[in-house]
């Protein structure tokens, strides 16, 4: 699911409208403020992206010959914000410079909401810079409440929700909401109406409430076909293809993502991108592999080509899980360089967004594992040389016996690797007292005690397993407020929320996994807090590497019992 993370736009028609209609200055009459402010709407909402720099490169050209700075600055960051959904990330990057010469502070605000949202922009599709990102949209919202925009309001609130979405969290909804009341009270409609809808369709589908976000996706369908809004209609083909494959209608989601490739012209590249990887995750679930691999291909050729890093890491793990499932070692050596380096970058965005003690060594640790992993695959490969070249019919047994071995030797790594890191995660619980407590005045004291509180509920009471536990209920229970809850538990668990409670989640299941009277799976997910089998399947791999039916396989197989 996911889409709106692709756009994150905030077209010329929200944006530019309160610059363009002031008084004309420098060398852009009124007439011209109009002839433009008709064409980038267009342009914008149509997706053709291309002719908006071509619109507006005269009027920039003109305005830093005359010293019109103000005129300058505004249409530098439209220029900018064009190069963005071209993914030209060496161009978004020269002219968001040169807006922030001509003096983004001493701009008026308008421009001021445009720069902070393209800022933001560039930080989520080519740096993956959350924290940098959600503090540009929260400025722009800032500059946009001070002029009473409603639709640069709106506009800026779904991209306030897309950064949640991003990390997948619901606690987004808040934004979606006031989009909503924004776009309701003020009897907005048209492109930012849609948008909205695509939020709340977003939020929805979060809370695993498909039936609110099919309903949502409809409504937005329907102002985009009667607007003609293009750009949007991959966006939502995309949507309705996921919530299809929510449903288990593999069939109807294949033909939903088949009919948003048809529109590669009108869609940004990390659309495409996020489609390719949604249509090849279906195919995995239809049992198609091959086709699954080429679509995921595809993708990461795209995110290649421009630059984008939202979803490559996604791709290259896909590709990894394939190629190392048909023991294809070639081209898993291949995708699996790829998958270190970009995990890299992502940890080190990580590091800067939640100050992770915790993430930081798990980094590690999977460093350590790949390059454990590469010398063991090409060891592999030349004692397969060797026997080949002593007797190619013992080659046909041993080549089939070692790649049963490997397949097995790696996942006891992993279960071995992850049952220690989860003992240094107890470590860390029990000498909680004693980390992050340099001298502190008295709000660090509060701050710290809140979260020993919070910590007492999930490691003593076991509120986890409760399926409702979110960040409202922990405020309610500790008489504070969400805000102090996440900031508590950020800092001294070193990670967001929804990663340390599944920390909490997934240290149990283990625990119960490891009894005597193997429980079933869906009823140990039930158990420790989930909704839903996919959501524990997904949360448990994301946490030890493995599918919670191999990891419980290896531990009876190895009889390592985690302590209880």
């Amino acid at each position: 699911m996911g889409c709106l993370r692709d756009i994150l736009l905030l077209t010329a028609v929200f944006v530019f409208s309160p610059f363009l209609s002031l008084e004309a200055r420098g060398s852009m009459d009124a007439s011209r403020d109009s002839e433009y402010l008709s064409r980038w709407a267009k342009y914008n909402q149509t997706g053709q992206y291309d002719s908006v720099i071509v619109a507006a490169r005269p009027a920039l050209d003109s305005a830093l010959l005359s010293g019109d700075s103000s005129t300058a600055l505004m249409l530098s960051v439209m220029t900018a914000q064009a190069y963005m959904f071209t993914e030209s990330e060496d161009s978004a990057r020269y002219w968001i410079q040169m807006a922030e010469q001509l003096g983004v502070d001493n701009g008026s605000l308008p421009s001021k909401i445009v720069f902070y949202n393209t800022k933001a922009l560039y930080a989520i599709k080519f740096k993956l810079d959350y924290s940098e990102a959600l503090w540009c949209f929260l400025q722009g919202y800032e500059a946009a409440t001070a002029v009473d925009n409603q639709y640069d309001r709106v506009g800026l609130l779904t991209n306030i929700v897309n950064v949640y979405y991003l990390r997948s969290d619901d606690s987004g909804m808040p934004y979606a909401m006031e989009a909503l009341n924004i776009v309701d009270s003020c009897h907005i409609s048209g492109f930012s109406e849609s948008l909205t809808y695509l939020a709340m369709a977003q939020m929805h589908y979060m809370k695993k409430d498909y039936k609110a976000a099919g309903l949502w996706i409809e409504r937005a369908d329907s102002i985009v076909h009667e607007g003609n809004f293009s750009s949007l209609t991959a966006t939502v083909e995309l949507l309705f293809g996921d919530l299809c494959m929510a449903y288990g209608s593999y069939g109807e989601a294949e033909e939903h993502y088949s009919v948003a490739l048809r529109h590669p012209y009108n869609t940004e590249p990390g659309t495409m991108s996020r489609i390719y990887l949604n249509y090849g995750k279906c195919c995995e679930l239809r049992g198609k592999t091959e086709k699954a691999a080429d679509l995921y291909k595809l993708g990461l050729e795209i995110s290649n080509n421009h630059g984008n890093v939202e979803f490559r890491l996604e791709l290259l793990r896909r590709l990894t899980d394939i190629y190392c499932d048909s023991g294809s070692t070639e081209m898993l050596r291949y995708y699996y360089r790829q998958l270190r380096e970009s995990l890299d970058t992502i940890v080190e965005r990580e590091r800067e967004f939640n100050s992770l003690l915790l993430s930081n060594q798990r980094m590690r640790h999977e460093l350590e594992l790949s390059t454990n992993e590469l010398e063991l695959m090409k060891m592999r490969r030349r004692n397969m040389i060797w026997v080949f070249v002593s007797l190619i019919a013992f080659l046909l047994v041993a080549s089939f016996y070692l790649l049963w071995r490997r397949q097995k030797r790696m996942c006891r790594i992993l279960v071995d690797q992850h049952v220690h890191y989860v003992q240094q995660i107890e470590m860390l619980q029990a000498g909680v007292k004693q980390v992050n407590t340099p001298p502190y005045d008295d709000k660090d004291a509060a701050e710290r005690e809140l979260f020993l509180k919070l910590d007492a509920f999930m490691s003593k009471d076991k509120l986890f397993r409760q399926k409702d536990v979110s960040l409202d209920l922990l405020a309610q229970m500790t008489d504070s407020n969400r805000t102090y809850v996440s900031k508590a538990v950020n800092h001294y668990a070193g990670q967001s929320f929804s990663s340390w409670l599944n920390m909490y989640r997934i240290a149990e299941a283990i625990r119960l996994m490891s009894r005597e009277d193997e429980m079933p799976l869906k009823q140990i997910a039930d158990e420790v807090g989930y909704a839903s089998m996919s959501v524990f399947y997904n949360a448990f791999c994301k946490e030890t590497g493995l599918p919670p039916g191999r990891y419980r396989k290896e531990l009876q197989n190895r009889k390592i019992l985690p302590d209880s």
